[in-house]
């Protein structure tokens, strides 16, 4: 867990190798403004964080990704939690947080995932809780990579399951909204809309 006041070294994991079942294509290759979901995931987190890794699946094609690690999933489709352990893993030594998304969040904003890390000092992981809580859009600390080591080998395969054992800052969309940047580039705040099937992809 991090502390309060305690300086933060920011890394990010892209879970790109889920199966896009309902998309019926692969959801990390689809177009926004000429730039793949996944270049575009990229290059959004590149603004706040380094390294960063892409979990992808084996045998998975991706397009070309300059300065970026890519580790491949030793069982493919395996779920989130899997996904989320081994990017920490590689993130490991190298930051004291990551921020952490699916590659389906083409109107992701940078000043929505700075927001999450400066509320995450004194807790395990910083979430946004609506309707339900974004896991896949969150920011966790480093802290939590031992914790998902001991979920996996206890059998879990849910990020639910693993959040049940963190220390979580639940953030309310107010609170998003209270920085002034967040307001500005996001004031629905769309950034946590997800794609699943082909009439939810923007068309810009």
């Amino acid at each position: 867990m991090l502390t309060q006041g305690q300086s933060l070294e920011v890394g990010a994991v892209v879970l790109a190798g889920g199966r896009s079942r309902r998309m019926g294509r692969d959801k990390a290759l689809l177009l926004i403004a000429q730039e793949t979901y996944l270049e575009r995931t990229v290059r959004v987190l590149a603004s706040l964080a380094q390294p960063i890794v892409v979990v992808a699946a084996p045998g998975q094609r991706l397009p070309e990704l300059v300065d970026i690690e890519v580790v491949r999933d030793e069982v493919p489709f395996e779920g989130p939690l899997m996904g989320l352990l081994r990017g920490l893993r590689a993130l490991q030594g190298r930051c004291s947080a990551a921020a952490v998304c699916a590659t389906d969040h083409p109107r992701l904003q940078p000043s929505v995932l700075r927001r999450l890390v400066q509320l995450l000092p004194g807790y395990d992981v910083a979430i946004l809780q609506r309707e339900q809580p974004e896991l896949l859009c969150a920011v966790y600390s480093m802290s939590s990579l031992a914790v998902a080591e001991q979920c996996v080998a206890q059998g879990a395969r849910s990020l639910r399951a693993l959040v049940a054992e963190l220390h979580v800052r639940w953030v309310s969309a107010e609170e998003l909204l209270a920085d002034a940047a967040v307001l500005r580039e996001d004031r629905m705040l769309r950034s946590f809309d997800d794609v699943d099937e082909p009439h939810e992809a923007p068309s810009d």
